[in-house]
Formats: structure tokens, C-alpha cells, sequence
């Protein structure tokens, strides 16, 4: 069972379940609660991911199912859980549990939000409150306190009025200057000479008029000659009407002392640094490099000039990684973090590349005040290089460094899992050197081990990236082809391996010639489990050794005949198109409100000379496969719209003509380009012409098929989804995509009238159009009832079995006439 939303970018938890387990959760589940990966999340019960009782004393299976059993009912229930992690710690969620029906099965999705933040600040919040009218309580107190702290404060405070007359002096300001607190009060800060003298009287002018503190740090004699060194701070004051100066003073004489004895401990430390045996680099943190020792310039070879700041350090040492070590070094700097390490690739100045064990860890405050770290390093790259190449053996060939049978078989199981997600199909191609033992035996094993490495590179240029390539011993290799759509695919790849491997090989002056046999199974069809598969492909490839040689077999003959049969159609195609064997055929849309005929649908048919009228289901996909879908989309584009005013000129009214695109128009066409000229050369109205998108479409490449979209509707075209609740259905797409109509699938119409589940989402799918403004059509009506069930849901248009099949143009006229003239 798979789910019909995409819920991968989800940042809760989200899971899926019925009455007999979970089955499915998105990767935010695994992180919440700490497991592994799915298979692990899927033998959990649900009781498992939560403690026995609730903070109610409430039993949490009893209360789970309570709240079960109304998201059944109700559809949905959202309320506040405790939930257990693997680790066994507890956290609250806020829980939202959706139920519906898929597939006949009673489903429930349930999504976890860890609230355990929300509720830290709930808490802080309430503990604020309870501050702050503790603080209203404490007003009166605090007062009386404010004129005790100027009085006790070690920092001098003096308040100026506006004529600049002293009003507040604090003991500490007098006795940074070496005065007394009278003969401060006596000043008036506008004739005080040695503020004048040292610029502070300016600072004090400018910050009456500023709304920001102003500081300065100052060495002066004062007024009453005393030498000091003061940090300075004015700062305006405004209160009813009235405006002063607050001058604020720090006594820095006696750090001033300390701070040049703290730079004569770094310049010693810097020696230390620089003599020291290992690698050694210091940097501050505006990204100045400060020392580079003599080892580190010796394994590295750059010198201090070569790297000024760690940015080009990192750039020109770690290349992809720069940015990457810069961030691990960043929160040094702060002293959020007391070390470091790491292991990093370095490359040298002579272009050689090492591999680095780095510790950083921060030390202090230079004199300017910028903080610095300090970096070590140990090289580990021969210790490496040993350990990976143990790794890669375990999972590697040694002769070829293709994967061998056990990475081969957890690569078959990862494509198994993407192609049940994505309902494609895998294939295992068993590949067997012809005549190889001969080789191997006449020339030597140099020359055969030669070979197979030339075999090896061969296949792989015939394969894409996410193909697997495996050697499994001798002369044998096994491919694991994932994401197959179709035989065809598979049928392409094996016939590059024949061409590639028959052309000559030139080993060791020898000029090799040699063929191959392969032997094809396919999952699911051919087998489920890697084992039965890969017994299968050997057989089929025995069988292409005993029909011959190079050439290859599908393990089911039915496959061989679907194989051809795949080929024959596609290499029709071209042909049909121009002999113009395609038609088309339409079927009508009726409006449900006043029971007419308002548009039609245009639907391909190819009539071949020899296999009769092919349906679209046979050949389309075909057609996309190849690229063939964009000329034969075009055609079907520049003929419905010929089609619809030629039907306006024999008397008919202006009817909406839809037609389909595939999303390999999209990728590989100018759609635009084609709508516009069918639109020129057709004389139709755009408004007229109504372009049905899949919801899959949307969903790839989206930013590009945006563009696209916006630009087909400034001509005017409609646009409207077709197979509406089957796909990754997302209301942001319908917002951004700003469609015109939803077209219901008719999976949902046929059951509507007996199964309440469809009714539900029909019902819901027509009430959410109706909310955004976009009209509805229903596909697939083929009953009165099913008729009278969507017209009481209010929806706007059907086309179906009930009021017509696809017929020729001309037919569709006289169906037209024939209908209108019995309203």
C-alpha cells in the first residue's frame, strides 16, 4: 500500500497505519523517534512509541483507541500526546490523526509535531508572569533602591541638566578623577577644560542629539591632575518635557596594565607556537592567519604570505570542503565549544593531497580584543588509504573494483524498494564472456585479466549512474538495471552491450575479438527475491548460448514475444505519423446545470494497416519512450483545433476542445511553440482550447513547468488537471499553477453510487474546487444515477458512456445535431 500524498518534505512526523500496524512513515519519524530506518519503525507496535499511562494516569492503548475511533468517525482529530523514543525519553506531540480509505483498507495517517519547545516557552511565559507582578509589588522598593545603587555603583555617574549644571554626582565618578563629590556638583560640564582638551566635550555635544549611547575610551590629566584612563559613555535623557546628559565613566587604568602584560604572555606564546614539532596554524576570528609554524609550512608548503586569511587557506586546501570548515571553525570563536576535530583532505601547493586529523580549539582574546584559535594537525593518510582498501575489498572486486555478488545483491534490494514505490520494474542481466577460457588459456592470465578490465569499462559507458555493474568471478558479470518502465528499455541496453563488445580489443599488441550471452529475468514478474532472479537470468543466458551465442533471452518466451512486439510498434510509429494512420476521436463534455453540449475531448486512435486500431494504451507510452509523443502531440494539437473551428463554420456553437499533454512534452518540446501554432493556424479562439495536465507533470521539475504553464496562459488557454485525487495531489500546486478546472477520475465515479468512501471524496474533491474558484468535470459516467448523485454534488460538467463514446469528427456533428434537437 503506498500513500496518495507526499509527505518526504514534512518537518513532523508522519505515519501510516490500519488495523494491523504501521506500514509506512516519512524519514522526520525516524529522526523523532530515534529508530534506524523503516523496517524498524514497521515491527514497532503502536503502544511502543508511548508510555504505559498518560499525565492524566489514563492508560495510553485505552486512550489511543478513544482517539482512534473518533478521527473513524469524524475524519479527523487532532489533540495534545505524550510519545516515547526508542531511547526511552518522553516528549509531548501535538498529534493529528486523519482517516481514510484506500484501496478498500481503513487507513489512518497520523502526524507528530514535537511540541517539547511550545511547551518550555509556555512554561517561560507563565514564569515571566509570575515576575513580573512580583516586579509591581517590588516598584516601591525599587525605587528607593535606584538612588542607593548610583550611590554604591563602581561606575561614575553624573547627571547634566539642560544649561549643562551638574545635578547628580555619584562618589565613584569623584574618585576617578580626584575630585570630591562637591567639587563635581560645582561643574558645569560646558567650561570643564579637559574634556575640551581631549575631545569629550564634542562627544557630549553630540550625543544630545543622539538617540544611541556614545562611547569613548580616553587617556587625560584631569581638571584636578590626576592621570588616568577612563572609558567614557554619554547618553541623552528625556522624561516629561525635560532633557539631560548622563555621563557614565570605567576606571581602565589598571587593565590597561594588565592588557600589556597579557600581550607580552602572547608573544611568548606565539614563540612556542612557532618552534613547536607538530603542525600548527593560528587565526583570529575576522579570518586573519597570525602564524603558520615551520612544520606547517614544510608538509603543506605554504608560508604565511601564501595564506593571509583562513578563507583562502581553506579554499585553497580543502577545495569542496572550504565552506564546510569554516563553519566547524566559526563556533570556536564564540567559545561555544571547547574543541574540535576532524579529518579533512588537504590539498599541498605542489598539488599532492593529504589526509589531515585536525583538532581546533579557541584560546583567548588578542589585544585588539579579537578572539583566536589555535589549530593542530596529524597526518593520517597512509592509515586511510589501508583501512579504505580493506572496505572497499569487502564489497569490491579486486581485479575490475566492480562491486562483487554481496554489494551486487544490497544494489538489487534498494532498486526492488524504489521500483515498489515508483510501480516499475528491475531486471537482472546475466552476462557470460564467449570463449574466454581460450584466451585466458592461450595468452596468458595477464592478457585475460587485461580483458575482462577492458569488458568491464565497456559495459559500464552502455550504462547510466544509477545502474550496477558487477563482476561476479571468471568471466561472469551481472547487471541490475533499476527504474524499468517497459521491456523496450531493457531491450535497448542489452543490444548497446552486444554492439560495444563485439568491436575489436586491443590488449598488449593483441587484437582480441570476442561475444557475449546474456540472460535476462525481470522482477516482479519473473520472481520476487534476488536468488530465484538471479538462478533465472543464468538460465536464460544458457539458452542464448545454445541458440547461438551473442545475442540474448529473457527468461519467459512471453517476454520475447512482448519484446518484439514493443519493437514492431515503435518502429511504426514514424511511419504512421507520416502516412497519417492517426485519427482522432472525441468524446463530449456536457453541462450538467442546463444539459448541453459545451466542449469535447480529442482522443488519438491509430488505425494500422496491419494490427487493426491500436488503443492509446499500447502505443503511448511507447511513443513517450522514443520522443516520438512530441511531433504526434503537435499533430493532435494543430487537428483538434482545426477540428473545432471547422465544426464552428458548418453551424456548430463554439465549443471548448481538451486535449491531453504528456509530461515528455514538457521536457523535451517547445510546448509553447506548438500551441501557438496551432492556435495561428487554426483561426481558434484560445480561450477555446482547454489543455489537460497530469498531476505527475507538476510535480517534476516544477520551477520549469511553471514557467511554461504561466506562459500558456497568457495566451489565453484553459488549463485544467486531469485524473484529479490520483496522483501527489497538493493544494500549493493548484495556487501556483492557477488552473481552471479539476477533472475527477473516473476510478472515483464508478463505485460512487455503492461505496460511501468514493461519494466522500468526489463530494470533497467538487467542495474544494468550488472554494477555489475552478470548475469541475467528472470522467467516466456511465449511469442515470451516477449522473443524479454528481449534479446533486453540484458539479459542473461529465463526459462518459452515459451520454456518448469517442466517435469520428464527423459523427460527433451529427451526435451534436441529433442531441440538441431533442432538448
Amino acid at each position: 500500500m503506498k500513500s496518495l500524498f507526499s509527505y518526504e518534505v514534512s518537518n513532523d512526523a508522519i505515519m501510516l497505519l490500519t488495523e494491523k500496524g504501521f506500514f509506512d512513515c516519512n524519514q522526520r519519524t525516524l529522526e523523532i523517534f530515534g529508530l534506524t530506518n523503516k523496517a524498524e519503525f514497521i515491527s514497532c507496535h503502536p503502544s511502543d512509541l508511548s508510555p504505559p499511562l498518560q499525565p492524566d494516569g489514563q492508560d495510553s492503548v485505552a486512550a489511543a483507541n478513544e482517539r482512534i475511533m473518533v478521527a473513524h468517525k469524524q475524519g479527523s482529530n487532532r489533540f495534545e500526546w505524550i510519545h516515547r523514543r526508542k531511547n526511552g525519553e518522553d516528549f509531548p506531540a501535538e498529534v493529528l490523526l486523519s482517516a481514510f480509505t484506500y484501496e478498500g483498507k481503513r487507513v489512518l495517517q497520523a502526524s507528530v509535531r514535537d511540541i517539547t519547545d511550545r511547551k518550555k516557552v509556555e512554561a517561560e511565559l507563565q514564569t515571566t508572569l509570575k515576575h513580573l507582578q512580583a516586579a509591581n509589588q517590588r516598584l516601591d522598593i525599587e525605587k528607593e533602591l535606584n538612588q542607593k545603587i548610583i550611590e554604591t555603583s563602581p561606575v561614575g555617574i553624573c547627571i547634566y541638566d539642560e544649561q549643562g549644571d551638574c545635578i547628580i554626582a555619584n562618589p565613584s565618578i569623584a574618585r576617578h578623577i580626584g575630585a570630591t563629590q562637591a567639587q563635581v556638583a560645582s561643574q558645569n560640564f560646558h567650561h570643564i577644560e579637559s574634556w575640551k582638551r581631549s575631545g569629550i566635550y564634542n562627544l557630549a555635544l553630540q550625543s544630545l542629539t543622539s538617540d544611541e549611547p556614545l562611547s569613548k575610551v580616553v587617556t587625560l590629566t584631569t581638571g584636578f591632575g590626576k592621570n588616568v584612563r577612563l572609558g567614557i559613555t554619554f547618553c541623552s535623557l528625556h522624561s516629561r518635557g525635560q532633557h539631560a546628559l548622563m555621563h557614565l565613566t570605567t576606571d581602565l587604568t589598571e587593565s590597561m596594565h594588565a592588557q600589556q602584560a597579557l600581550e607580552e604572555s602572547e608573544e611568548r606564546f606565539r614563540r612556542v607556537v612557532t618552534e613547536a614539532p607538530v603542525p600548527m596554524m593560528i587565526h583570529a576570528e575576522d579570518g586573519e592567519i597570525l602564524e603558520v609554524n615551520k612544520v606547517w609550512a614544510e608538509v603543506t608548503g605554504y608560508s604565511r604570505s601564501d595564506i593571509p586569511t583562513t578563507k583562502e587557506w581553506t579554499m585553497k586546501a580543502y577545495g569542496n570542503n572550504a565552506q564546510q570548515v569554516q563553519q566547524r571553525i566559526k563556533p570556536l570563536y564564540g567559545l561555544e565549544h571547547k574543541v574540535d576535530q576532524g579529518e579533512f583532505a588537504i590539498t599541498c601547493k605542489d598539488g599532492s593531497s593529504r589526509i589531515w586529523n585536525f583538532s581546533a580549539a579557541p584560546v583567548g582574546k588578542l589585544p585588539d580584543g579579537r578572539r583566536y584559535v589555535i589549530s593542530t594537525a596529524q597526518d593520517i593518510t597512509d592509515r586511510k588509504a589501508a583501512q579504505e582498501r580493506v572496505e572497499f575489498l569487502a564489497y569490491h572486486d579486486s581485479l575490475t573494483g566492480l562491486p562483487n555478488r554481496l554489494l551486487a545483491e544490497d544494489h538489487f534490494e534498494l532498486a526492488v524498494s524504489f521500483a515498489d514505490r515508483e510501480h516499475t520494474k528491475v531486471a537482472l542481466v546475466f552476462l557470460d564472456l564467449d570463449d574466454f577460457k581460450i584466451i585466458n588459456d592461450s595468452l596468458g592470465h595477464a592478457v585475460g585479466d587485461a580483458l575482462l578490465k577492458a569488458v568491464a569499462t565497456r559495459l559500464k559507458e552502455c550504462l547510466r549512474d544509477t545502474d550496477t555493474l558487477s563482476r561476479q568471478g571468471g568471466d561472469e558479470f551481472l547487471i541490475v538495471l533499476g527504474g524499468v518502465s517497459d521491456l523496450d528499455a531493457i531491450t535497448h541496453v542489452a543490444e548497446k552491450f552486444l554492439a560495444r563488445l563485439t568491436e575489436i580489443f586491443s590488449i598488449e599488441g593483441n587484437e582480441l575479438f570476442t561475444s557475449l550471452s546474456m540472460g535476462i529475468a525481470v522482477y516482479p514478474d519473473d520472481g520476487k527475491d534476488y536468488d530465484t532472479l538471479l538462478k533465472k537470468a543464468d538460465t536464460a543466458m544458457y539458452q542464448s548460448k545454445e541458440a547461438g551465442r551473442n545475442t540474448y533471452h529473457f527468461f519467459a518466451e512471453k517476454m520475447n514475444v512482448d519484446a518484439v512486439e514493443h519493437l514492431q510498434i515503435r518502429n511504426n510509429l514514424r511511419k504512421g505519423l507520416e502516412r497519417e494512420e492517426f485519427v482522432l476521436h472525441y468524446q463530449s463534455q456536457i453541462d450538467l446545470s442546463s444539459n448541453t453540449v459545451i466542449g469535447a475531448e480529442a482522443l488519438i486512435r491509430w488505425n494500422h494497416p496491419e494490427f487493426g486500431m491500436v488503443p492509446p494504451g499500447r502505443f503511448i507510452p511507447i511513443a513517450e519512450d522514443s520522443g516520438l509523443i512530441v511531433p504526434i502531440g503537435e499533430w493532435v494539437l494543430l487537428e483538434a483545433c482545426m477540428q473545432a473551428v471547422t465544426w464552428c463554420k458548418a453551424g456548430l456553437p463554439e465549443l471548448a476542445i481538451a486535449v491531453n499533454l504528456s509530461s515528455v512534452q514538457f521536457k523535451r518540446g517547445d510546448l509553447e511553440k506548438s500551441v501557438i501554432q496551432a492556435l495561428s493556424a487554426s483561426g481558434l479562439d484560445p480561450t477555446l482550447l482547454e489543455l489537460e495536465l497530469t498531476e505527475s507533470i507538476l510535480i517534476h521539475d516544477t520551477e520549469k513547468v511553471l514557467d511554461t504553464v504561466q506562459r500558456l496562459k497568457s495566451l489565453g488557454v484553459k488549463l485544467s488537471i486531469d485524473d484529479f485525487g490520483t496522483g501527489y495531489s497538493s493544494l500549493s500546486y493548484l495556487k501556483r499553477f492557477a488552473v481552471d478546472k479539476l477533472k475527477i477520475d473516473k476510478s472515483f465515479i464508478r463505485d460512487m453510487a455503492d461505496d460511501p468512501n468514493d461519494a466522500v471524496i468526489v463530494r470533497t474533491i467538487i467542495q474544494m474546487a468550488k472554494s477555489l474558484n475552478l470548475k469541475t468535470i467528472a470522467e467516466g459516467v456511465e449511469t442515470e444515477s451516477q449522473t443524479e448523485m454528481l449534479r446533486l454534488l453540484h458539479c459542473d460538467e461529465v463526459q462518459g458512456y452515459h451520454f456518448a463514446r469517442p466517435m469520428p469528427a464527423k459523427e460527433f456533428e451529427r451526435y451534436f445535431s441529433t442531441r440538441q434537437s431533442a432538448l
